[in-house]
């Protein structure tokens, strides 16, 4: 967009030498001269960036044209005014990242629309493409802004926009994904599949942030409602969830202590060692991140009748808020040796 603003300008100046010499070579023409005063006055008005009063002037001076027959007088306005539109909506866009307002937004949208309309209208395919390139990015633009004012359900139709208009627009699957999840009334599953499309579209165009990105908070969002569904004993569903989360390959450390908590409460004393072990293997903090996953090794080992084993997990589990629950286990229900 920065490029666009910068050439839509550059443009502009170009257009003075051009009129002159059409001036000077037919002075002898009064349709002529008259049609070429109402281009130089477009022009100035361009140059001093009075975009619809330019535009205006450029359009009027195309019909005077082509009534008189002044085809290449009809040229050069054909040249030009695509870029007049285009660095209209260029200088809208400015003015919105001066102040992100809806109404700034709304109407640098608008703009690239019309410069758009103009690049096809006119066949000037760069302009027309610059604008169809714009235009999903305006709408994701907005959908920001929408977002950050509290209008959740404003910004995931506007997203929709933006993916209407570009169907491999990573970012804001991503962000559709974030909205929905904030709304806070759509099933996990659907959040998770705007996540997911994020990561096959930029998968595609080598995006590697955004499918990082997705991957994890699909993984957040995942486990989340993991944690809150077995809060009720869903746990079937829970380790549905947490399983799908694994998928991503993130290497979560919470996520497999999570799956080690359910598989105790389950009595799956296996399942919950393998997974706490997994989790170990993931967790980079120091001995209170992962005295809570020693704990529930722990609980698994201890239901196994491997009294060495759980004694063992309980006393790398004794930190933090770990710490009073871990010696309980160790003095009063194994009395482990040493404690």
């Amino acid at each position: 967009m920065k490029f666009l603003c910068r050439t839509s300008y550059a443009l502009i100046l170009l257009l003075f030498v051009a009129v002159v010499t059409t001036q000077m070579g037919y002075a002898q023409d009064p349709a002529r001269v008259e049609i070429t005063e109402l281009y130089n006055s477009a022009q100035q008005e361009a140059q001093n960036q009075n975009f619809d009063v330019a535009i205006n002037r450029f359009r009027e001076t195309l019909q005077k044209a082509d009534a008189a027959g002044l085809g290449d007088i009809r040229e050069l306005v054909v040249g030009q005014l695509p870029r007049i539109y285009s660095a209209k909506a260029a200088s809208l866009y400015k003015e919105f990242q001066g102040g992100q307002t809806l109404p700034a937004i709304n109407l640098a949208i608008d703009a690239f629309k019309a410069a758009k309309a103009a690049g096809d209208e006119f066949g000037d395919a760069t302009v027309s493409t610059q604008a169809q390139n714009a235009i999903p990015q305006l709408y994701y633009a907005k959908s920001i802004v929408q977002f950050r004012e509290g209008d959740l359900e404003a910004s995931s139709v506007t997203l929709d926009e933006a993916i209407k208009t570009n169907a491999n627009y990573a970012q804001a699957y991503y962000q559709k994904g974030l909205v929905l999840r904030r709304i806070g009334n759509f099933p996990v599953l659907e959040v998770v599949s705007w996540f997911d499309q994020a990561v096959t579209i930029g998968d595609a165009f080598g995006q590697t942030r955004i499918v990082n990105n997705a991957k994890e908070q699909a993984v957040e969002t995942l486990l989340f409602e993991a944690v809150t569904i077995s809060e009720s004993r869903q746990y079937d569903r829970a380790i549905e969830y947490l399983t799908k989360a694994n998928e991503y390959e993130t290497g979560s450390a919470m996520v497999y202590y999570r799956l080690a908590e359910i598989h105790n409460k389950r009595s799956n004393s296996s399942a919950a060692i393998q997974n706490a072990n997994r989790a170990l293997e993931f967790e980079q903090g120091g001995v209170v991140d992962k005295a809570k996953i020693y704990f529930e090794l722990g609980v698994a080992y201890q239901m196994l009748n491997q009294k060495d084993n759980a004694c063992s997990a309980f006393k790398n589990a004794a930190y933090g808020d770990f710490r009073d629950p871990a010696n309980y286990k160790m003095e009063i229900e194994l009395k482990c040796s040493g404690s």
